[in-house]
């Protein structure tokens, strides 16, 4: 079922079009007439899907983990930083 999605300022013509429009961002409509830029939201929504599909790698050993401890609360600890690495974690 194909909807025409658009808002110009007036509330909603139906619910769902309320629905289908209501958490959409501003980056994603147009601005002179309000409907929503598939093209533009497809593209973002495919990088995303890339982005968040990539398999970032472990460190080569447990002491390349990256810790920033200069807050001072608590330093890198060897023994958790060899877990993880065994288990796989990234940074």
């Amino acid at each position: 079922m194909m909807h025409e999605m658009h808002n110009n300022g007036d509330a909603p013509h139906t619910e769902e079009e309320g629905l289908l429009t209501a958490d959409i961002p501003e980056k994603f409509k147009d601005p002179e007439s309000g409907e929503v830029k598939i093209d533009a939201l497809l593209k973002s929504y495919q990088e995303l899907e890339r982005k968040l599909s990539q398999n970032p790698k472990p460190p080569s050993t447990p002491d390349e983990y990256c810790i920033d401890c200069a807050h001072g609360m608590f330093e890198s600890d060897t023994d958790i930083n060899s877990r993880l690495h065994a288990k796989g974690f990234t940074q």
